[in-house]
């Protein structure tokens, strides 16, 4: 094979001191790919903030297994020399994915340390007598073995070597996505009783797939929460498991529906609903869990024992006057009339 150097002097007499050429065998090529993925989260668009704007597509995983696969191939026909081995790792290694019993490579190899032969098969490019055209390498993973969410996975393809020296190589890196299940969440902590009309709701995620968190409060009957859902009502990010959203005001004396949706980066959704008591203005003065007259007969003697925040009605918030106890009458007439027209059971 020849080539052609240029000079360091152009033909008009500038020296512009080019006339080089690096050369060096041609490292690994090939593409990683992970058959039995059900299908592919595109990278963000440019809408994003290049901050928080994700380069790399995602293969979602849905089932209990896939392949990682690398196939390799020649760039220049003429050389001989090809792959001749290849090794993999996810996320940080150091973990058996290969069934060998530990992972295959000790810590003190620096370049490899942590990763694992591929055993499914093994097909390098640099096989008997060199005439191969392709190389694949296979290994099939257990996705029940991985948490929920991004994982992240390289492979390494090894040049052919017969001198010695030292190794050339070519790193291939993808990204899967570890979808078989929905958004796992607890919102349960929650579920107390309220003596302001003010709380932080928290919301655990049990695993690092979902990535945004909603609260509908006092929804409408028969709405799809899914629908509901916007900025208005999407909680924080509070840390690395929990969100939470801020609803000062938001309840309404007694007990509150609340309605939570969790998403993740796939779009698949949960929905859980549950019950939250807001104490303040709710008129159960004597506290047995219903508003009736019986709260009414009660105001005076519960009151003169202290601040009660369900007999606090009226503004001011935070302290008992003559208001609260005519919101607490007008309150009952308004139940009373309801039962007598039907309209309350």
């Amino acid at each position: 094979m020849l080539i052609t150097i240029p000079n360091n002097t152009s033909p008009s007499g500038f020296e512009h001191g080019r006339g080089y050429v690096a050369y060096g065998p041609q490292a690994p090529v090939g593409t990683l790919s992970f058959p039995g993925s059900a299908g592919v989260i595109p990278p963000d668009p440019e809408t994003v903030p290049s901050y928080a704007r994700r380069l790399t597509p995602l293969a979602v995983i849905t089932g209990d297994q896939f392949e990682v696969r690398l196939d390799t191939g020649r760039v220049v026909s003429a050389f001989a020399n090809g792959d001749d081995n290849a090794v993999f790792r996810i996320d940080q290694g150091f973990r058996d994915f290969n069934g060998s019993g530990s992972f295959d490579f000790p810590e003190s190899d620096r370049l490899i340390g942590g990763y694992e032969n591929f055993v499914t098969q093994r097909s390098p490019l640099a096989g008997p007598g060199f005439a191969g055209t392709a190389g694949l390498y296979r290994q099939t993973i257990d996705a029940t073995t991985l948490d929920e969410g991004v994982h992240f996975v390289s492979a390494i393809a090894f040049l052919r070597r017969t001198d010695g020296g030292a190794p050339i190589i070519n790193d291939f890196r993808g990204v899967v996505y570890v979808d078989r299940l929905p958004p796992q969440i607890d919102a349960s902590p929650i579920q107390v009783a309220l003596d302001t009309g003010s709380f932080d709701l928290p919301v655990l995620a049990a695993d690092r797939a979902t990535n945004a968190v909603h609260v509908l409060i006092n929804p409408p009957a028969g709405a799809d929460p899914l629908t509901l859902a916007g900025p208005s009502n999407q909680a924080r990010v509070y840390d690395r498991f929990e969100y939470r959203l801020d609803a000062t005001g938001a309840l309404l004396p007694g007990a509150n529906r609340l309605v939570v949706v969790a998403f993740e980066l796939s779009g698949r959704a949960t929905v859980e609903e549950l019950q939250i008591v807001n104490n303040l203005g709710s008129g159960d003065v004597n506290q047995d869990g219903v508003t009736d007259i019986n709260d009414l007969y009660d105001y005076e003697r519960a009151v003169a024992a202290g601040y009660i925040p369900q007999a606090d009605l009226a503004s001011p918030i935070g302290s008992l006057t003559g208001a609260d106890l005519t919101a607490l009458q007008a309150l009952l007439r308004g139940a009373e009339n309801a039962t007598m027209r039907g309209t309350q059971p």
